[in-house]
Parts: structure tokens; sequence; C-alpha cells
């Protein structure tokens, strides 16, 4: 596992596939609306956006093992304008709406990510001394 989360292809992979979760319809999952669901949306928005800071932070410290504060700073920058920017390619380039509030959503997604990685559950494996 420790090998894999290593490699740059999970970090890609999952950033493609939040790119194809955001820009698809959300109605029409077995006849439900997800948005029928108060807040849901927000829940999904961290979830990714956690997983998404995590497996590139994973990838960073794999080459650059320091605990550099710069690196985090930048993937927090990068995750909270990568969920502005998604919300912009909702409102403009499907027929979903933008939120603020899921781009606040994506950023403290991201944060949450940074702070389970580096911490002492997300390092298993790693030598803590």
């Amino acid at each position: 596992m420790k090998k894999l989360l290593s490699s740059i292809w999970p970090a890609i992979i999952w950033t493609i596939l939040i790119f194809v979760l955001l820009i698809i319809p959300t109605n029409g999952l077995e006849g439900k609306d997800v948005n029928e669901i108060p807040n849901v949306d927000k829940f999904v928005h961290v979830i990714l956006f956690a997983v998404f800071s995590f497996l590139w932070l994973s990838f960073v410290d794999s080459t650059n093992p320091i605990n550099d504060k710069f690196i985090l700073l930048a993937i927090l920058i990068l995750g909270s304008l990568y969920g502005l920017g998604m919300e912009f390619v909702q409102k403009y380039f499907t027929e979903r709406s933008f939120s603020l509030l899921d781009a606040l959503a994506d950023t403290i997604g991201t944060a949450i990510g940074l702070v389970i990685k580096k911490s002492p559950y997300g390092n298993r494996g790693r030598n803590q001394n």
C-alpha cells in the first residue's frame, strides 16, 4: 500500500475522478435526486477533497519526506482553487449550479486530508523517530 501511495497515479486518477463526478448530473440516481437529502453534496465535496489532498501529499512526501509548510500550503491552495474552478465549470458547462458553499466544503475537505495525512494515523509505516 505504501508503494502505491508513493506513486503519482492514485492522485492523478482521483483528480480526474473528481472532475467526472462534479460534471455529471445529480438527478437520475434510481429516480431520486441526490439534492433531496439536505447538504449531502457538501459532505461528498469534503470527502472527495480530503482524499485528493491525502493522495497528493502522500506522493509529495514520498519524493520529498521533509515536513515543509510550503508544501502543505501549496496543496491547500491548489485544492481550494481546483474546487472553486470546478464550480465555474459546473456553472458554465453543465446543468449544475455554482455554489460558494461547495467551494468552501472543498477547502475544508482539503484541509482535513492534510491533517489526517500529517497525523500519526496517516503516517503508519513511516519511521516516527
